[in-house]
């Protein structure tokens, strides 16, 4: 019996015992999913692990001699550890900084901030500094708490404003970018290429970033990091560009641009606007590209850290980030070269038949196209009318064209093997399409035809605006109308007639070289490889076609009836042929200036062969303005590192260019 009651006392006790743990260990689940989830989720999180990227040394961009166009420098900086920053230090933090850097308190605020900035590492304030800065903020830290001088680097670009259409500069990419970019490695805090080389070859310069393993308390604290990955730096991109030849040709233009505000108007009254313009300078045998320069311009070196400002978007502004030597306009009596072509190639005058031009052209409607101030030049052949640049003679070349195109059965025929010739000949040498270049933001311009005419006024109310019209072949003859061509479109078209009929993709960049990192200064890194481009292709052109045309652009600058003659009557160098333009530019605006120059246009083996565009929006004729432009490139070109200044006044010959 009383073994029975030991026995019954001791399973009481153990189920006491068991009862009791269930309770604590349900008391514990109560806790750690009621009481105390939120405290011990943060806990469970105080060891985490992120991967920080650090970028690498970004390649550098250089010339065809290696001076460099865009590198990347060492600068002293300021940065602010937020994670030692409280409220009452912060307070006194932010307007001291305000009055150092000279920015206001909110702008500290904002930079501070930085949403972009990894929470666990500083937040830069001021990317560069100069010793004096840095030295006040060692000797007054208590001004400055959480405050350091730190050591970065910043993208500089030693050339400014000389070729920054080219080279483009870098900025802190934005959410677009990031989105496209996410997946090959960028942070959200990365910069990139905005614009020209920068932008075309941002894979090649930007290198691989060092990856860091950084560990964080619960607190977001840093408490150590680990390299997982060194960094290696992007490769150099060597341009064809010469700086000596763009800072020439950029000073050129603006000293024509200058002139042009000097000159006046006879059509509108007042001065030329002489808004903006562009030279392009070719090697005529290789496409490679000495000069490319777009005005106004602007320097990059203002744009790395802060961005573009809103004025350069202002559409009643400058627009300097337009890059004009890629930007389609007509290209006036610069185009009567290609048609000229046209013409020969497809039978509609001999180069010997002439005509004569009493200074308009009537069509058979009695509509009436003339020169300029309706000047006549009587009978003239084709190179006559090339050189003294006969409106007419070409008005009706176009209209022998469309003649042509309506025999051929007009809009409803299913092909124009002659009557489109004008347009096929302009593909044929490059225009309608983009050029090629390694830069974003080359243009295709527009040779128009009854394709475009359809889409264009499809919602035109009148059906003749969606056919092609007799009008439109003879504005197209004269680089008038719809026909748009960009600057550097025009150079290359010019360097295949100049070289005998080889049309190039413009060469831009050189070549691609390792890092010259470590190496000695001044030394280049090794070529590890070239950019691709499309390969160069025949055109229409045959020495029957170009011997004549080219008797007539060598008399535009030699004659002195041609209307480039008095920009070369004492030119004494590498002989030079070439055309004026001067293009109407649509309503309120006043004409384009063109000149297009090509040295040794004999195409004598052992010298150089250069073609020359100037382009000036609202600056008149071409013999004025563009033509002095190109005669001051050729005479550096020619061997004079500083050639006499651009001269201008209205040239003293017929102005019908």
């Amino acid at each position: 019996m009383r073994q029975e009651v030991d026995t019954r006392a001791r399973l009481v006790i153990i189920g006491l015992v068991v009862v009791a743990l269930f309770a604590g260990l349900l008391t514990r689940l109560w806790f750690l999913q009621v009481a105390g989830g939120e405290s011990l989720a943060v806990a469970a999180q105080s060891n985490g692990d992120k991967v920080l990227q650090i970028p690498p040394l970004r390649g550098r961009i250089l010339d065809a001699q290696g001076r460099v166009l865009a590198e990347t420098v060492p600068v002293t900086t300021l940065v602010v550890d937020r994670q030692q920053l409280d409220e009452t230090s912060r307070a006194a933090l932010v307007p001291a900084l305000a009055r150092l850097l000279g920015i206001t308190p909110e702008e500290v605020d904002a930079r501070i901030d930085d949403k972009n900035a990894q929470p666990f590492e500083p937040a830069t304030v001021a990317d560069r500094v100069d010793d004096e800065v840095a030295q006040y903020v060692w000797e007054h830290r208590d001004e400055f708490p959480a405050t350091r001088v730190a050591y970065n680097y910043l993208r500089v670009y030693p050339q400014g404003q000389y070729a920054a259409h080219v080279v483009g500069y870098t900025g802190q990419i934005d959410a677009q970018e990031y989105a496209a970019r996410r997946n090959k490695g960028y942070a959200a805090d990365d910069t990139i290429g905005k614009t020209g080389v920068e932008q075309t070859f941002e894979s090649t310069l930007r290198g691989k970033p060092e990856l860091k393993k950084v560990r964080v308390d619960n607190r977001g604290v840093k408490i150590g990091e680990t390299v997982v990955r060194r960094a290696q730096p992007g490769d150099d991109v060597q341009l064809s560009i010469d700086v000596d030849a763009q800072i020439v040709a950029s000073d050129s233009l603006q000293q024509g641009m200058d002139g042009a505000r000097q000159l006046i108007d006879p059509d509108h009254g007042g001065y030329y606007k002489a808004s903006g313009g562009a030279v392009v300078v070719l090697d005529a045998r290789s496409g490679e590209v000495r000069a490319l320069v777009s005005a106004p311009s602007f320097d990059p070196n203002a744009l790395v850290t802060g961005g573009a400002p809103a004025e350069y978007f202002d559409p009643n502004g400058d627009l300097p980030l337009i890059d004009r030597a890629l930007n389609g306009y007509a290209p006036g009596s610069t185009f009567k070269l290609f048609s000229s072509i046209a013409t020969l190639k497809y039978g509609i005058r001999t180069a010997d038949e002439t005509y004569d031009d009493q200074g308009c052209f009537v069509f058979g409607n009695d509509q009436e196209l003339c020169n300029a101030r309706k000047e006549s030049y009587g009978y003239v052949n084709l190179p006559r009318a090339l050189t003294v640049s006969s409106d007419t003679f070409f008005y009706n070349a176009g209209n022998e064209f469309w003649n042509v195109y309506r025999d051929e059965g007009q809009d409803t025929a299913p092909a124009h093997p002659r009557g489109n010739g004008l347009q096929e000949t302009a593909r044929a040498f490059g225009f309608g399409a983009p050029t090629g270049i390694a830069l974003s933001g080359d243009q295709s311009g527009r040779i128009p035809d009854l394709a475009f005419r359809k889409e264009f006024n499809k919602d035109s109310e009148d059906p003749t605006d969606q056919t092609w019209r007799r009008g439109d072949s003879a504005n197209l003859a004269v680089g008038q109308g719809d026909v748009l061509v960009t600057p550097l479109q025009l150079a290359n078209g010019y360097a295949a007639f100049a070289n005998g009929g080889t049309l190039q993709t413009p060469k831009l960049v050189a070549g691609i070289r390792a890092s010259a990192a470590g190496l000695p200064p001044g030394e280049l890194g090794k070529v590890v490889g070239e950019a691709q481009i499309a390969p160069p292709r025949p055109t229409p052109l045959t020495p029957e076609i170009r011997d004549p045309i080219l008797s007539g652009i060598e008399g535009v600058t030699a004659d002195p009836e041609g209307t480039a003659y008095y920009s070369f009557n004492d030119y004494d160098g590498v002989q030079v042929a070439g055309k004026t333009g001067t293009a109407q530019a649509g309503k309120d605006k006043q004409d384009t200036s063109w000149f297009v120059g090509i040295t040794n246009p004999q195409n004598d083996p052992a010298l150089p062969q250069y073609v020359v565009v100037a382009m000036v929006e609202q600056g008149g004729f071409g013999a004025d303005v563009a033509a002095p432009i190109v005669r001051r490139v050729i005479d550096f070109l020619n061997g004079n590192p500083d050639p006499p200044p651009v001269r201008y006044a209205p040239a003293p010959v017929k102005k019908n260019d």
